[in-house]
C-alpha cells in the first residue's frame, strides 16, 4: 500500500533527522 510506504519513509526520515541532530550536538560539544 502507498500509505504504508509513506509511513516507512516518514519513519526513516525521522531517524535520519534525529541522528544528524545528535551528530551536530556532539560536534558542537567538541568545540
Amino acid at each position: 500500500f502507498p500509505v504504508l510506504s509513506l509511513n516507512v519513509g516518514l519513519h526513516n526520515a525521522r531517524i535520519f533527522t534525529v541522528s544528524n541532530f545528535k551528530r551536530l550536538c556532539l560536534r558542537a560539544g567538541d568545540q
